[in-house]
């Protein structure tokens, strides 16, 4: 009834993260990767492949120990923010306390920049493998907004009028 078989699609594509581009260790690390690989007297197609395979490699390491999860740096980030804040909240801040909340600050500016560029992307993504998600719910609420925008008729004077040529001139008549 089922059959499975492991087929090898070949390798996964080389995927890069607009968010990477933004972090100083990223060009670094890519520029020791790309030089520090030399295969001399290869044909040039196979050693950009090669090299292309290494970097995907290094870049791999680099995510994970280096660039991380971007919403535990947020997190992160706030929570010492808001001890900070905490601990100086009945005092003036010293101004070691103030570098460091400027600091704070910025990382956290970063962070959810770099945080907020990763969920663009990915939804980007999910967006092309799915395609257009017009889902039932979708034109529910797209109906119940039409309705609820909808101007079905007015009261003019003392008796409720729905005839569309009288509302549209009263609507006309009011405005102007």
């Amino acid at each position: 009834m089922l059959r499975s078989t492991a087929i090898d699609w070949g390798p996964k594509p080389f995927r890069i993260l607009d968010c990477w581009l933004l972090d100083t260790s990223f060009k670094e690390t890519v520029h020791n990767c790309w030089s520090s690989s030399q295969l001399p007297g290869w044909w040039g197609g196979y050693v950009l492949k090669e090299k292309i395979k290494t970097l995907k490699q290094k870049l791999k390491i680099w995510n994970k120990e280096k660039f991380g999860d971007t919403l535990k740096k947020v997190i992160k980030i706030e929570e010492d923010l808001n001890i900070l804040e905490e601990e100086t909240m009945h005092r003036q801040l010293s101004a070691q306390e103030e570098l460091k909340r400027r600091q704070l600050q910025e990382a956290l500016w970063v962070a959810a920049h770099a945080h907020e560029s990763l969920l663009r992307q990915k939804a980007r993504i999910r967006w092309i493998k799915q395609g257009d998600c017009n889902s039932r719910y979708f034109h529910l609420m797209m109906n119940a907004n039409r309705r609820n925008n909808s101007l079905n008729g007015v009261m003019i004077g003392e008796t409720w009028t729905a005839d569309p040529a009288k509302v549209k001139e009263e609507v006309r008549s009011f405005f102007s």
